[in-house]
């Protein structure tokens, strides 16, 4: 029982180290206070909706700190999104997805499951 507690734990510590090395580049704020987490992940969920023939209209909101996050209510779906730091959102009719930053390894695997949860709420 102690080993694979232990074990565990060891696995957990990598993944933790590997989380923050991974993510870290992605957190870093450009000239206008986006991290590069927020433009991939816009520019991904742009190109996916690009292909299906949607386009989408952002806009720049700023939280109570002043730090800039993008929002977006897709025309005739009432769907929203929202691209924070280092979470995003998706508001469909039926469900509010919540993806931070904690629930994935790599910066790409949240953008991936993001786009899905847009599209899946969108198409």
């Amino acid at each position: 029982m102690i080993k694979r507690f232990l074990s565990w734990v060891r696995e957990a510590r990598k993944w933790h180290r590997r989380h923050i090395e991974e993510w870290r580049v992605f957190l870093v704020r450009d000239a206008e206070g986006f991290t590069a987490f927020q433009r991939k992940c816009e520019a991904a969920v742009d190109n996916a909706m690009l292909a299906r023939g949607r386009s989408l209209l952002w806009e720049t909101r700023r939280m109570s700190d002043r730090k800039p996050f993008r929002h977006c209510e897709v025309l005739d779906s009432g769907v929203e999104l929202w691209i924070y730091a280092n979470t995003a959102e998706v508001k469909g009719r039926d469900d509010h997805t919540v993806l931070e930053d904690w629930d994935f390894l790599t910066p790409d695997q949240l953008v991936t499951e993001f786009v899905q949860k847009v599209e899946g709420a969108i198409l």
